[in-house]
């Protein structure tokens, strides 16, 4: 067993890692039971996924203790207790969150909160943005029209758009925003960084990482020390 930082490497023999049907470089889950610490892939049961989904339709600024027990039943919250343990679920008190808190979703596991999208629409919010799901608009005519073309979506909370100091628009899906953006709050909890340094922790790429930094910014999240470097608010 050799310790690296704060985490520890624990070799499982081969043999043992086949059986139990893990692959090398595969995401798990460990839980400490009974003075055994339990290694299992990452997947939630069908109660735990639904746990996420109505936390993760409640406003990411108001998902706060009281909250969140207002929506959860008493057998809902001990099974979120676990999902806690789990680091499945965050509990996010630094920036503007300071003194109560927020609940947020591990992005491991946010592809258990996306809500399936009829077929239609799912392909006119492909048609202006693709498969990265956000978009970066100069000109003001075309982010008119596609604004138009994608009200519906936008007046739902699937689209989130924003006009940047810069006077361009930024325009990316909901699940996106929620996914990059819980990275790039985790990240700036250890202070400022630049808008390279958050794309590359979070393994993003720049333009989707300025346009979510630039929706956070408008909801007061983050804030703009100097020109791209940022801090929480």
């Amino acid at each position: 067993m050799a310790k690296i930082e704060k985490g520890y490497i624990v070799k499982i023999p081969e043999n043992i890692a086949k059986d139990a049907g893990f692959k090398e470089g595969e995401d798990v889950d460990f839980e400490v039971k009974e003075n055994a610490i339990v290694i299992r892939k990452k997947t939630l049961t069908q109660k735990e996924i639904e746990i996420l989904k109505k936390i993760n339709r409640i406003k990411f600024a108001e998902r706060t203790k009281g909250k969140v027990a207002s929506v959860l039943s008493s057998d809902e919250l001990k099974i979120l207790d676990g999902l806690l343990k789990r680091q499945v679920v965050l509990f996010y008190e630094g920036g503007k969150y300071k003194g109560h808190g927020v609940y947020s979703i591990s992005r491991d596991y946010y592809q258990y909160v996306i809500e399936p999208k009829k077929e239609k629409r799912k392909n006119l919010i492909e048609k202006y943005m693709g498969k990265k799901k956000y978009m970066i608009i100069t000109d003001f005519n075309e982010a008119k029209n596609v604004l138009t073309q994608l009200e519906s979506e936008i007046a739902r909370g699937e689209v989130v758009t924003v006009r940047g100091f810069d006077k361009k628009f930024y325009v990316a899906t909901k699940d996106v925003v929620d996914d990059v953006g819980s990275c790039l709050i985790a990240a700036l909890e250890s202070g400022e960084l630049t808008l390279d340094e958050l794309a590359e922790r979070c393994g993003v790429e720049k333009g989707l990482c300025k346009a979510v930094v630039e929706i956070l910014r408008e909801s007061g999240d983050i804030i703009e020390k100097r020109k791209e470097l940022y801090a929480l608010a």
